[in-house]
Formats: C-alpha cells, structure tokens, sequence
C-alpha cells in the first residue's frame, strides 16, 4: 500500500511523504518517511491515521466536528485531528486499520491516502 502511494507521488511530481498504516485500535503497524520529509510529518501521518481508525471516517470529516472550542478542546485531549490525510480502511463496513499521510498539501495528502486504501481493497 505505501510503495503504491510513493510510486504516485513521484510520478506526480509531490514532495516527500510520511506515510501511516495503523490497525483499528491505531496501534502503528507500518511507518515510512521518505527522505527530505520534514520531520514534523512522521507525527502528523500517525496521528491522521489514529483519528480515521479511532473515529471510523477520514480526518477531513472531523472538521465538521470541530468547529466549536470545547469540541476542539476534546480533540486535544482525545489526540485526534481534522488535518485532511487520514482515511479508515473498511471491510463489510467495519473499520479494520487506516492509513495517515503528510507531507503535500491536503489534496496531495489525501489523495495518497485513498490511493492507498483503494490498492488494499484490490489485493
């Protein structure tokens, strides 16, 4: 899933990724910077991907959610986020793990990140 992801991006000419793949509790189970990712974004991917895994929908979709100061205080202390980039991967409706990417920009995050669960779903 994530060599697919990074073969796009550079065909697409996107800058270096942090790439994360977590189950559905958000325990880490694959995690890849690419060189000359900033170092920022190895938090970022996992934190999108523990949100899509812990919430069941992808990080963008938080920020329907959290437009509010106490929602965005419980987002805070619940590590969760609205940065586009995460996005669950789903079997028979039910959230087995998701993936989180940072590095582009949102559209650039996010669409890795469907990318990804689109080839899981092929295999």
């Amino acid at each position: 899933m994530a060599m697919r992801c990074l073969e796009r991006s550079k065909s697409n000419g996107w800058p270096p990724f942090s790439i994360a793949i977590v189950d559905s509790s958000g325990a880490l189970i694959l995690f890849h910077r690419e060189d000359g990712a900033v170092a920022v974004t190895a938090d970022a991917a996992i934190l999108k991907a523990r949100t899509s895994a812990r919430a069941g929908i992808s990080s963008r979709d938080m920020g329907t959610m959290s437009r509010d100061q106490p929602t965005r205080d419980l987002f805070i202390l619940l590590q969760l986020t609205d940065d586009p980039g995460g996005v669950p991967v789903l079997r028979s409706g039910r959230v087995v793990g998701a993936v989180g990417v940072s590095g582009g920009s949102a559209e650039q995050d996010t669409g890795c990140a469907k990318f990804m669960v689109d080839a899981f779903g092929k295999n």
